[in-house]
């Protein structure tokens, strides 16, 4: 994902446009890993603070062993750590994706039963202060040399 979706656009500039649309819920679905779509969701809640969100990654991308027969390496421990981690950004609607399996749902539901979320304040403060787009300054100054150049 490197920040962005898989046509190129950054989750940011997504969520906005969808909102603007009138999209009732935006959200991230499945994709190379747990951490990818973490990253996306903390910044479309930045981007678009009051937009219901949607998580439903997959368990990691999955390995064939034998004969077309799919493993995923992602256990219902770590899928419920992460559940924790998209309920905290304020998530309202929390699935699996490939590789999910009932075990893994039932992590899920264990983990958030008594989940508190924070108020959405804390999530944007705790954002702005530890979250990253994936760019550096250096690249972010890149681009916009590019663009004046195109002016």
């Amino acid at each position: 994902m490197h920040g962005r979706t898989m046509m190129g656009v950054r989750p940011e500039h997504t969520v906005k446009e969808l909102a603007q649309l009138g999209g009732l819920a935006v959200g991230a679905n499945c994709g190379n890993n747990l951490e990818d779509k973490i990253v996306a969701v903390t910044a479309m809640r930045s981007a678009a603070p009051e937009v219901t969100l949607i998580a439903k990654p997959n368990a990691g991308l999955p390995r064939v062993e034998g004969i077309g027969e799919a493993f995923y390496d992602v256990t219902p421990e770590v899928m419920a750590g992460y559940a924790l981690k998209f309920a905290a950004q304020r998530v309202k609607m929390f699935g699996g994706c490939c590789g999910s399996t009932p075990p893994s749902i039932t992590a899920v539901k264990a983990a958030l039963q008594d989940f508190e979320p924070p108020a959405l304040e804390a999530v944007l403060a705790e954002n702005l202060a530890t979250h990253t787009n994936g760019d550096s300054d250096q690249a972010q100054k890149r681009r916009n040399a590019r663009r004046r150049e195109r002016i």
